[in-house]
């Protein structure tokens, strides 16, 4: 292959150099180691076909361990040393890699623990790999998730600024965008009551239309519509729909699989820190309900009781 070639090629560029055409990419490096709907709400991503080929996302071999502390057995001299001693470290991500296009819907499931969260979080540029790397092609991923971004001690109001600053935006434009918030999370009253008082179908309203006000060029979503009415998940849908149809990208996590399946264009599924398979959403799926000993049609029946449920979540 050509020079000329080699430059353009993603995979050939010098460690550290982002895509000269990708404005905006960016490359975030390991630390060194010491038309159809499900229950009314998401278009089918068979329908859709947004995705450009282009990336949005590519992470390379990321490693991520976490070390436990245990405190020794409680002794009268331990009460004033307070030491512990080192467990065995955790591997919560074990040599991942993923490539996600622009436009493109991508799911990641998996078993509690096998590493989804974190993976949302290295990408997401919070939580820094041991060793491994993150290109990001746009503006930096907005990560949307139950508990992040928000001060629960505070008002709704409040935390409306606290997280439209912490999206880059500045005062004056959460100034003339805080009733669209308001009007969009459709909380009412409840804007001058401290997050804690809150429904978990409030706080997912209100996180998600604070979010939203910055238009990310990549969504990550870590659960956050396993709560909140139909209405609100329907509005959700349209909006991460238009997010998709600008070239948007989309990368979720979520246990509710009948909806991933319908819209996602692609899932990942990662089993104890490794990914065990990347391909299209249905197929994956499918694997990994095979793999957990779980019938699809009895797991599909189950999801649909659930999403009837939290139909009455406010």
């Amino acid at each position: 292959m050509s020079a000329a070639a080699d430059r353009d090629d993603p995979t050939k560029r010098a460690e550290g150099t982002p895509d000269p055409a990708a404005p905006g990419g960016k490359k975030r490096k390991g630390r060194k180691k010491d038309a159809d709907r499900v229950g009314g709400v998401f278009t089918s991503s068979t329908a859709r076909n947004t995705a450009t080929g282009d990336p949005a996302v590519i992470a390379k071999n990321l490693c991520v361990e976490f070390i436990p502390y245990v405190e020794r057995k409680p002794t009268f001299r331990g009460m004033f040393t307070r030491r512990k001693r080192r467990a065995n470290p955790v591997v919560a991500l074990d040599d991942v890699s993923l490539s996600i296009n622009k436009g493109e819907a991508f799911g990641v499931v998996g078993a509690n623990g096998a590493g989804k969260s974190t993976l949302l979080k290295v990408l997401a540029g919070t939580l820094p790999p041991d060793s491994g790397s993150v290109d990001i092609y746009g503006t930096s991923p907005s990560l949307l998730a139950l508990g992040v971004g928000f001060n629960r001690n505070l008002s709704g109001r409040r935390n409306v600024y606290l997280g439209g600053l912490g999206s880059g935006l500045r005062r004056s434009e959460i100034d003339e965008r805080f009733e669209q918030v308001v009007e969009y999370a459709d909380i009412g009253v409840a804007i001058d009551r401290p997050v804690n008082t809150y429904s978990s179908g409030m706080y997912s309203r209100l996180a998600f239309a604070v979010a939203m006000q910055s238009r990310p060029d990549i969504l990550l979503v870590d659960e956050l519509f396993s709560v909140g009415d139909q209405r609100f998940r329907a509005k959700s849908a349209e909006t991460m729909e238009q997010i998709l149809h600008d070239a948007g990208t989309i990368v979720m996590v979520s246990h509710s699989l009948g909806r991933m399946s319908k819209f996602c264009d692609r899932v990942a599924w990662i089993d104890k820190g490794k990914v065990q398979k990347v391909g299209e959403a249905a197929e994956v799926i499918e694997a990994y309900q095979v793999f957990s000993g779980v019938d699809s049609e009895e797991a599909r029946r189950f999801q649909e009781d659930i999403d009837e449920d939290q139909d009455f979540d406010d």
